[in-house]
């Protein structure tokens, strides 16, 4: 579906590229089940760290990621990485898988007409099931692999527990299971849980708890929506802030300069011819003032007043001449 749904949108611009992932949870280590299969890179057993991606959620160091471009290619990758998944033989089961299985499935597209470019992933984990030591007989390595496997999905009960419960802090980070499952129970995705059971009498008991474990999943939720990982392929262009800023100002600068020096310069002109003719008009008034109040005071037997040229000058003036009149 995932291939003839990439061919569909080939059409329209998309390139997808789908890369494929497959490890176990061995005794509370990882382990990489592509290692040494063809074009894989061979990479160490152990040694890998879980790490946080800010785009694909979750990613383990030096896991084999293989590009497929088909369904077929990507069938046989499961077939070599289940033959070196970890089995063994116990008292209940011939063939018991001793470990947890996580294959990832990573899809990245992109579309140079829209500039866009989008990825995502799928998770699917194949648990192992909880043993009984009084079915299974287990001794020495198997019993140490029951009581991790048996752990780790206690640890993620108690994940499920916490979420419907609606505590503030998941334990996820109490196995590695809980941890490489974190993005897809918080929030980032959805998640599809299906459980087998066995319909035989004498698996009552095991029946009976698998359906009480699903019940307890069915109660919680992740508490999100699925998050877009969606980016734009081609940087933004970096352009010089102030070398923008000088330019756009400098240009209306220079333009208002010219704009305004002739209007400047006959403004200049009307201010120079606008303050001689007030400067005339005051000389002529002050000649106006100063000789009729001279005169007045030369014929005034009072003597030259030593107040300032004012308007309350010419009032002194006046009087004077009244009085000037009522002499003759």
């Amino acid at each position: 579906m995932i291939f003839r749904a990439a061919g569909e949108q080939r059409q329209r611009g998309w390139d997808w590229k789908v890369k494929v992932s497959v490890m176990e949870v061995y005794n509370e280590s990882l382990r990489d089940l592509l290692r040494g299969s063809g074009d894989a890179a061979a990479g160490p057993t152990d040694g890998h760290v879980i790490t946080q991606h800010p785009d694909w959620g979750v990613m383990v160091t030096g896991m084999s990621c293989i590009e497929v471009d088909s369904i077929d290619r990507m069938k046989t990758l499961m077939a070599r990485a289940t033959r070196q998944r970890s089995v063994g033989a116990t008292d209940a089961n011939e063939t018991s898988s001793r470990s947890h299985l996580v294959f990832s499935l990573y899809l990245d597209g992109t579309n140079q007409l829209l500039d866009l470019q989008v990825h995502g992933a799928l998770h699917f984990v194949d648990l192992s099931g909880s043993e009984r030591l009084d079915k299974s007989g287990s001794t020495g390595e198997r019993l140490k692999e029951t009581k991790n496997i048996n752990r780790s999905l206690s640890s993620l009960a108690d994940v499920f527990a916490a979420k419907a419960e609606g505590r503030a802090h998941v334990p996820f980070r109490n196995s590695k299971l809980t941890y490489l499952m974190e993005p897809c129970l918080s929030g980032q995705g959805k998640t599809l849980m299906l459980v087998g059971v066995q319909a035989e009498r004498e698996n009552t008991h095991e029946t009976l708890c698998s359906l009480r474990f699903a019940r307890q999943v069915s109660q919680c939720n992740t508490c999100g929506r699925p998050r877009r990982s969606v980016k734009n392929l081609s940087p933004p262009p970096v352009i010089s802030r102030s070398l923008v800023t000088s330019n756009s100002a400098q240009l209306p600068l220079e333009k208002s300069a010219q704009a305004s020096v002739p209007q400047r310069a006959i403004s200049m002109d009307l201010t120079v011819e606008r303050s001689a003719r007030s400067r005339k008009a005051q000389s002529r008034n002050a000649t106006d003032v100063l000789g009729h109040s001279a005169e007045s005071y030369t014929r005034s037997p009072r003597g030259v007043s030593s107040r300032p040229v004012t308007g309350s000058l010419m009032r002194h003036g006046s009087r004077d001449r009244k009085l000037e009149r009522r002499a003759n």
